[in-house]
C-alpha cells in the first residue's frame, strides 16, 4: 500500500510539473501569435510599403516577446530600419523573428525602396542678361550685383536663388574710375 501511494504521489506530481510546462508553451505561443498579428513596421510620414524612403520603425519588443530583425538587402534597408534608396527602385524583405520562451515565429514584410536622387555631376550654367553686362554708374552709386543672373542645373532645375557672391573683386562704388 505504501508503494501504491509512494508512486501514485510521483505520478501526481509528474502530471503537475507537465501541465504548468504545457501551460507555459501554450502561453507564449498565444504570446507569440498575438504579437505577430500585430506587428506593423512604422513609417515616416509620406512612405508606405509600395515607396520607402525614410527610417522605418522596427520593434524590438511587443507584448513581452523580443524581435529580431533580419532583411534580404542591407544595402537598401538594414535591420534596424536605416533606408539607404539607390540607383534604382528596390524591393526588400524584412524577416521579424518573435520569440517568447522556446517558442518563435517568423514574420515577413515586404517593402519598395524608392530610387534615390539623381546623382548631380554636371556643373550649373550661370547668365547674365545682355543688358547687365555692361553698367554705368556714377560715383556713389550702387548696383544689385545678382539683378539679371540667373543659374540653372540639370537635377535642381532654377537655382538662381543659392547664387551667392564670394568676392565683389574689391569695387568701391565711391571712387571713381572707368
Amino acid at each position: 500500500m505504501k508503494l501504491y501511494r509512494k508512486v501514485l504521489l510521483i505520478f501526481v506530481l509528474f502530471l503537475s510539473v507537465m501541465l504548468v510546462a504545457c501551460t507555459r508553451v501554450e502561453t507564449d505561443q498565444l504570446t507569440v501569435e498575438k504579437a505577430f498579428n500585430e506587428l506593423e513596421l512604422i513609417f515616416a510620414l509620406g512612405d508606405d510599403e509600395t515607396k520607402v524612403s525614410k527610417q522605418i520603425g522596427l520593434l524590438d519588443t511587443l507584448h513581452g516577446t523580443t524581435i529580431t530583425w533580419a532583411s534580404s538587402n542591407v544595402e537598401s534597408i538594414d535591420v534596424e530600419g536605416n533606408v539607404f534608396p539607390g540607383d534604382t527602385v528596390m524591393e526588400v524583405e524584412l524577416y521579424a523573428t518573435i520569440k517568447l520562451g522556446s517558442y518563435q515565429k517568423i514574420k515577413m514584410f515586404i517593402v519598395t525602396v524608392v530610387k534615390g536622387p539623381e546623382k548631380d555631376t554636371i556643373a550649373p550654367v550661370l547668365r547674365i542678361d545682355a543688358d547687365h553686362l555692361i553698367v554705368t554708374l556714377k560715383q556713389g552709386e550702387t548696383i544689385d550685383l545678382y539683378e539679371g543672373l540667373t543659374a540653372f542645373d540639370n537635377v535642381d532645375l532654377d537655382i538662381t536663388d543659392q547664387i551667392k557672391m564670394i568676392d565683389d573683386g574689391g569695387v568701391n562704388f565711391n571712387l571713381e574710375g572707368e
